[in-house]
């Protein structure tokens, strides 16, 4: 894997995600947000039960914006370069 992806296991990416639709009040179905995002409804299946472990960045940007959602990119470490 990359020097600077942590991440050995699962995204956090897929909880955060998960965790947008468990928030939802209006008890929306996955087959809509399969709908909404055109992510096959296998995809948004996976994706919300957790079985994801790296998703592609389009993905969840697909899935967070069917919720309201968008990502920013902020700086880890005050800008400096990782080395």
């Amino acid at each position: 894997m990359y020097k600077t992806y942590s991440f050995r296991r699962q995204d956090p990416a897929v909880k955060q995600v998960r965790q947008m639709f468990l928030d939802r009040e209006d008890d929306m179905k996955k087959v809509e947000v399969s709908r909404l995002s055109n992510l096959s409804p296998n995809t948004v299946y996976r994706l919300l039960a957790g079985k994801t472990m790296l998703p592609r960045n389009a993905t969840i940007e697909a899935a967070g914006r069917v919720f309201g959602y968008k990502r920013e990119w902020v700086s880890a470490n005050g800008g400096r370069r990782n080395r």
